[in-house]
């Protein structure tokens, strides 16, 4: 379970903020997610809102941006000692960043509710 939760719900998350980030001066003033997440929202067992409405202003905080840049400039390639342009891939990596800690948090939402479940049927 961990595996279906890590990989597809990494691509899941990282597409949802991808696409937040794309369209963020049209989300900026109405926080109700567009039609097809609404759709999608109805068939999963958590609300989708909760996830993705955290990682609005990340994009626009300077701190964190700044933060992410850094690192990313501080790596290299051990090959050929290319430095990695962290500006370039700002909003690659906090979407991947972001996609890790969605699928995170999905996941740790369903133990719970397993454990709850299981609590209610097995022990008395």
């Amino acid at each position: 379970m961990a595996i279906n939760f890590g990989s597809v719900g990494f691509l899941i998350g990282r597409k949802l903020i991808l696409y937040v980030d794309n369209n963020y001066n049209e989300f900026r003033n109405r926080m109700t997610p567009p039609g097809f997440l609404l759709q999608l929202e109805s068939s999963l067992f958590f609300p989708l809102s909760s996830l993705w409405r955290p990682w609005y202003p990340i994009i626009g905080n300077t701190k964190i941006t700044k933060c992410f840049v850094q690192q990313r400039n501080k790596q290299t390639d051990n090959g050929t000692k290319y430095n990695g342009h962290g500006n370039r891939t700002l909003v690659e990596k906090i979407a991947d960043n972001g996609g890790i800690k969605l699928a995170h948090r999905a996941l740790m939402k369903y133990h719970k509710e397993k454990i709850c479940i299981m609590k209610r049927y097995y022990i008395v």
